[in-house]
């Protein structure tokens, strides 16, 4: 059987439910599934959910890579502190 999955009416396409259940009397909230999200699946949604303008890497972008490629990379650096 495959993974459960949801669907995205703004990304319009189905994402996994996460795996991991909520700390809170076992209610999954809107933070518990964007904590549970791998840096691709985060990736992914902020690709779809956040505009260009509001991207926090605007100004940093590599336009020969894909939005959700970018993302991913930048999820994966360093905290710097700006």
């Amino acid at each position: 059987m495959g993974r459960e999955m949801y669907w995205d009416k703004d990304a319009n396409q189905f994402f996994p439910v996460p795996d991991v259940v909520g700390s809170d009397n076992n209610v999954l909230t809107n933070a518990d599934r964007i904590r549970n999200m791998s840096d691709e699946e985060l990736a992914e949604w902020l690709d779809h959910h956040v505009s260009c303008a509001r991207c926090p890497l605007c100004e940093k972008c590599i336009f020969d890579k894909s939005c959700s490629e970018n993302l991913q990379a930048w999820l994966k650096e360093e905290v710097k502190d700006d």
